[in-house]
């Protein structure tokens, strides 16, 4: 099995609203069903937190053309990885706002009371999504 998981963050551009948010979603759940791709996106107004599972030709087509969104900036992978199972796989692209993450929950992987992926190891940011998801649980959106 060729199963992989990829965790980037990338800096979000000014004119990415609510709206092109939502079509984001859209877009990615829909795709995402048709490529065998499941996984997470923490966004805060700054950034984009995401974990990626799928074959590894999947993955990596689907994060080159992350790569080339002028919607995102300084992306940067934190984690990138084989696996045996995937943690994410009840959501073809699960989402929390960053607003709605408990600070507890934060200060557990960052110096800070604010998240910031970038200041965070890549073991640290996979913890962070996996803790998220069990957290929430049923109110992911999918």
């Amino acid at each position: 099995m060729d199963l992989v998981q990829l965790i980037y963050v990338s800096r979000l551009s000014p004119d990415c609203d609510a709206e092109s948010l939502k079509k984001i979603l859209d877009s990615s759940r829909k795709n995402n069903r048709k490529l065998g791709i499941t996984g997470i996106l923490c966004r805060d107004k700054r950034f984009f937190l995401q974990c990626l599972e799928g074959s590894r030709a999947a993955v990596n087509h689907l994060y080159a053309t992350i790569i080339a969104d002028k919607r995102h900036s300084d992306v940067i992978i934190l984690c990138y990885r084989e696996i045996v199972r995937r943690e994410f796989g009840a959501w073809s692209m699960a989402f929390v706002s960053a607003k709605k993450v408990d600070k507890v929950l934060t200060l557990q992987y960052s110096s800070t009371p604010e998240l910031d992926p970038y200041a965070m190891p890549g073991q640290a940011s996979h913890d962070f999504l996996v803790d998220l998801a069990n957290s929430w649980k049923g109110d992911l959106e999918a």
